[in-house]
């Protein structure tokens, strides 16, 4: 029974470490999957993706889900991990098309989005939430509290957030089904209050002695008058030389829109709050219908204005200490300013690459005099040293109806105003996202979507030699999955040779015990042979006291004996008192057989 307890005790214990192998190796399986319209944050060295839309599977039966776990890597390490909450809360629940902006290496916030809530039902969100990391791979959520007697921001998605340093948070525009938000907010992070700043139509009522609003929707007959959206149209190669934004008003406000970028920029004062850059978006317009042309159709249309908003001035303006008229002999003096760009058409710098192919080499002349696509939504872009970098995103061709996704990377330099086209590296995509990792001089994008796929890929765009690079970021993983498999796969083999080599050695021990233990009991000589079945030997009964019968007749009856004739004697009467084992090396004897001898004695 031992040895069978033991034995359960050896198959349970494998079972356990089997278990804890195959957990292990499942666990360094893991990888995210693939997703857009999510966040990047990048914190003390290391990529954040929260959230974003996606399929819920690899598999063939798959549909898109939104996301709500936080995934983290380095591109030293390869390797993706997943954050853990440590909290009771689950955190703001899945959600895409928000927008997040770190504050230093362990916070970031979050805000807005199209949310799914406990009951699987989806609906834009107002709120507003914190991230702290407890370490590199855990952190705790917490919603921020605002001041409840203040006017606030509405449920949005596609928005920008961006901090601007002094506990600030700026929050521009964002979409409402197909309603661009015509409205930017301010936020402090000391007292936890919203405050509407100048931004959209709505946000022009906030300038004193500002120009009349623009109309609610802009102009609806495209393209001719699109910037009057305070945009450029591309689709004209013939607009493309000297192509300027000039300003017709001596104080604009850009137009509300939604899936813009807006970037964070040190500005001349640097004691004061950041500059913020704002590029591109899209804002709703309505085209006459191709069939009826009585009637109208509703399409986003892509803008590729560029903006710098003075964040120091704010205040001034809110307060009545600026107007309009303050920037009407110093832009520096504005609250806003748009840019005005030109483009280069052709790249040649040093950071173009040589081509051996002379068919590629003229491939790719050709496509760099193309005129290149700056209305754009949906893109990515990061500020590194003194221009902007914006990779991909949908650009829409009104005229042909269509909206086409871009794949180059477009930079514009802040000192001259001039946009120029650099190295294409990832295929075709939108919603994905780009961070700047400004000590190594490279730029990391993630995921995205284009067509009917998701991306999980990850690339790097190292700025000194104007080179993509893709990144297996799983490398690491797969390789620890597979190491983990291998020992998995070997620790069984070996266990089930141990078993049965126990098992063997078990069975052989029992059997010589067993043989050792009978051959013990045969050679072992006893002091009294005897023979099974045919009662105690003569030795035995020989050393056996003996007693006279007279005493036995006395021992019974008492003093007086009665007269028996000899040969009617009654049967030996036998003391029922057990027997003692006196003889050494014979069993144990349960009844000695009396018999009478001629010497009047009994045996």
């Amino acid at each position: 029974a031992s040895s069978t307890s033991q034995c359960r005790r050896v198959r349970a214990r494998l079972g356990t470490m089997l278990g804890a192998l195959l957990a292990l190796a499942m666990l360094g399986a893991e990888n995210p999957l693939g997703r857009y319209s999510h966040c990047q944050i990048y914190m003390d060295g290391r990529v954040y993706v929260f959230g974003g839309r996606g399929f819920n599977s690899t598999g063939v039966k798959r549909a898109l889900a939104l996301f709500s776990n936080i995934w983290t890597f380095t591109v030293e390490g390869a390797l993706w991990e997943q954050v853990k909450f440590m909290a009771d809360t689950d955190g703001p629940g899945p959600r895409s098309g928000h927008a997040c902006a770190a504050v230093d290496d362990s916070t970031f916030y979050m805000f807005g989005g199209m949310a799914q809530g406990h009951d699987g039902k989806q609906g834009l969100s107002d709120e507003l939430w914190r991230f702290n990391l407890l370490s590199k791979t855990s952190g705790q959520w917490t919603r921020v509290g605002v001041n409840p007697t203040r006017r606030r921001p509405d449920a949005r998605s596609d928005l920008a957030l961006v901090y601007v340093g002094k506990e600030t948070l700026l929050l521009l525009g964002g979409c409402s089904a197909r309603n661009p938000k015509q409205d930017g907010w301010r936020f402090s992070l000391t007292d936890h209050s919203w405050e509407q700043i100048p931004f959209g139509t709505n946000g022009a009522s906030l300038l004193p002695d500002a120009p009349s609003p623009p109309p609610s929707s802009p102009p609806s007959p495209p393209p001719d008058n699109s910037t009057a959206l305070h945009g450029t149209n591309a689709t004209d190669p013939d607009m493309i030389e000297n192509q300027k934004n000039e300003t017709s008003a001596p104080f604009e406000i850009p137009v509300g829109r939604c899936a813009l970028t807006a970037l964070a920029i040190s500005a001349m004062n640097s004691d004061a709050y950041l500059d913020v850059l704002l590029f591109g978006g899209r804002v709703s317009v309505s085209v006459p219908d191709e069939d009826d042309s009585s009637d109208v159709d509703e399409m986003w249309s892509s803008l590729a204005d560029t903006w710098r908003l003075r964040t120091h001035h704010i205040s001034g303006y809110l307060n009545g200490e600026l107007t309009a008229a303050s920037g009407e002999d110093d832009s520096n003096m504005k609250l806003w300013e748009r840019m005005s760009v030109s483009q280069i058409e052709d790249d040649e710098d040093a950071n173009s690459q040589p081509v051996k192919d002379e068919e590629q080499a003229q491939s790719n002349r050709g496509w760099r005099l193309q005129a290149m696509l700056l209305n754009r939504s949906d893109h990515a872009a990061v500020l590194h040293g003194n221009s902007l970098y914006v990779v991909g995103g949908l650009y829409t061709d009104l005229e042909q109806r269509s909206v086409f996704i871009v794949k180059d990377l477009v930079a514009l330099a802040l000192s001259d105003h001039t946009w120029s086209r650099r190295a294409s590296g990832p295929t075709w995509r939108f919603g994905h996202s780009l961070t700047d990792d400004l000590d190594n001089g490279r730029m990391i994008l993630y995921g995205g979507a284009g067509g009917m796929e998701v991306f999980s890929d990850v690339w790097v765009y190292t700025f000194a030699s104007g080179e993509w690079a893709a990144l297996d970021v799983g490398r690491n993983s797969r390789e620890y999955s597979t190491l983990l498999m291998s020992l998995l796969i070997g620790g069984v083999g070996i266990m089930l040779c141990l078993c049965v080599l126990f098992g063997i050695l078990f069975r052989r021990s029992r059997r010589l015990v067993w043989r050792r233990g009978r051959a013990m009991i045969v050679m072992r000589p006893p002091a009294v042979r005897g023979t099974s079945g045919r009662g105690a030997s003569a030795e035995a009964i020989a050393a056996l006291p003996v007693v006279k019968w007279t005493e036995v007749r006395k021992g019974h009856f008492g003093d007086e004996i009665p007269d028996v004739e000899a040969d009617s004697a009654p049967a030996p009467i036998i003391n029922s008192a057990p027997v003692s084992k006196s003889v050494a090396g014979a069993g144990s004897v349960s009844a000695v057989p009396v018999s009478a001898d001629a010497g009047g004695s009994v045996s």
